[in-house]
């Protein structure tokens, strides 16, 4: 029995919409996957490579396409999803003897776009060892001539894998997907060990250090709605709807059902590992609240939503950091990497989450927006990288927030910058000035201490 991909039933009309638009096309399919089924949610268009040379388009130039361009706009896509969404495949559009000269091509890009989000630990459930990780992706392909749709699956765990036939069938289903909430505290301390040549190679060190804060979070006990639920059961199987035995009208919608999740550490072990001493030319601490949004399919259970929730935490702290590097890296030079180690502490703000919601869905995609950045920026990138047509009152700008000036200048006095230090056998070590190279991660709430996130670098 072949592999069934369930399609949003919106996307027959997008689909009706691109024949006679393009001579040809590719892009991502971007939804859910299960072992039994997956769903698809959208299809994005990917972006025409950029070059120099203005060739004139041709249904023939589907099999010239770069294979890494359109991973690379995978990788942007991924940063820019909610948690249990997630690129799934490719699409392609192309009269059939383009399409035909294309195979060879369009299995290449499958398997490149796999390559570099498994790189990045980008994939769904990937650090989860318990859970079977979906191996079937999927190739659409449309037929400009006859209009038919032919949808195959490789095993992208085997490169030596060949295609599948699959069933792609339109399906209403989006409105009936629970939305996960969870907004997070974070206080995180991380050492980097080694001087960088500039501000923009500290991106790995950084990773690096994150790892112990990404194992608490999936060792991390979940409490949804106040409760903490046994992981294999249904996520709908709430207990107003055992004792009714129906969901009340209050709790079903476009919007979806809404569920609250809280992540609790634990210590489930005690630590063997023995102290290690080494010299650090920088400390990195981040602190505040993260605002979490992920999608599940309605006959999830508890432990799948929980799973999509703790990636969106780690793939929207990673996101963030890797932006504020390459913010960084553009704008720094070794000259201003000298006069950050002299100078006075200084605060940069890390970019904050800006949400947009899917047309005719519930379903939020994201954009990380710098201090200095407007929402048309946002905007922008938005409707490039996805191919969407949001507009500007239709961005949700508040969800997350950066500090102003006065909790930037209360972030530097607030910082610790000791004189001195007592070793492991209690004698004081001296020690230079400490600097800071601070910034702040994007952050919702009231309060200061809950509502701001610092990211502060102490140069050593």
């Amino acid at each position: 029995m072949g592999k069934t991909i369930f399609a949003e039933d919106g996307l027959q009309e997008y689909i009706s919409l691109l024949y006679g638009e393009h001579p040809w096309l590719i892009g991502l399919i971007v939804g859910q996957c299960t072992n039994q089924k997956d769903f698809a949610v959208c299809l994005v268009p990917s972006p025409k490579e950029e070059s120099e040379d203005e060739a004139t388009e041709k249904p023939s130039t589907l099999e010239d396409v770069s294979e890494y361009w359109i991973a690379e706009h995978a990788r942007q896509v991924t940063r820019m999803l909610p948690g249990g969404l997630g690129v799934m495949g490719v699409f392609a559009m192309a009269p059939p003897n383009a399409m035909n000269d294309a195979q060879p091509k369009l299995r290449q890009v499958l398997f490149a776009v796999n390559k570099l989000l498994r790189k990045r630990q980008l994939l769904l459930n990937v650090r989860d060892e318990e859970v079977e990780e979906a191996r079937d992706w999927t190739i659409l392909q449309m037929c400009t001539t006859t209009r038919k749709l032919t949808c195959r699956v490789f095993d992208i765990s085997d490169p030596r894998s060949t295609a599948r036939p699959a069933d792609w069938k339109f399906q209403s289903f989006l409105s009936r997907w629970p939305y996960l909430h969870c907004r997070l505290h974070v206080d995180i301390t991380v050492p980097v060990q080694h001087q960088a040549v500039d501000c923009g190679q500290y991106s790995k060190q950084i990773s690096e250090g994150l790892m112990p804060f990404v194992e608490t979070i999936e060792s991390s006990l979940a409490v949804v709605n106040g409760q903490l639920r046994d992981p294999q059961v249904g996520i709908e199987t709430t207990q107003s709807k055992r004792k009714s035995g129906k969901k009340t009208a209050s709790a079903v919608g476009s919007d979806g059902i809404k569920y609250s999740i809280e992540l609790l550490a634990q210590n489930v072990r005690p630590c063997t590992n023995k102290v290690k001493n080494s010299s650090c030319t920088a400390c990195i601490q981040v602190h505040g609240v993260m605002e979490s949004r992920s999608y599940v399919h309605n006959k999830a259970t508890v432990a799948d939503a929980i799973q999509a929730v703790k990636e969106d935490v780690i793939r929207s702290l990673q996101a963030r950091l890797e932006l504020l590097s390459d913010e960084l890296r553009q704008s720094s030079s070794e000259e201003e990497v000298k006069e950050v180690e002299t100078d006075p502490p200084a605060t940069i703000a890390t970019p904050k989450r800006v949400f947009a919601k899917l047309p005719t869905t519930h379903i939020s995609v994201c954009d990380y927006a710098f201090r200095d950045e407007v929402a048309q920026d946002s905007l922008d990138r938005i409707n490039e990288l996805l191919n969407l047509q949001i507009t500007e009152e239709e961005l949700e700008l508040d969800a997350e927030k950066v500090p102003d000036d006065g909790d930037m200048e209360a972030s530097e006095k607030s910082s610790f910058s000791p004189s001195g230090a007592e070793s492991e056998e209690g004698q004081e070590v001296k020690r230079r000035p400490v600097q800071y190279l601070g910034a702040a991660i994007g952050a919702a709430g009231a309060l200061l201490a809950a509502g701001v996130s610092y990211f502060l670098i102490k140069q050593e």
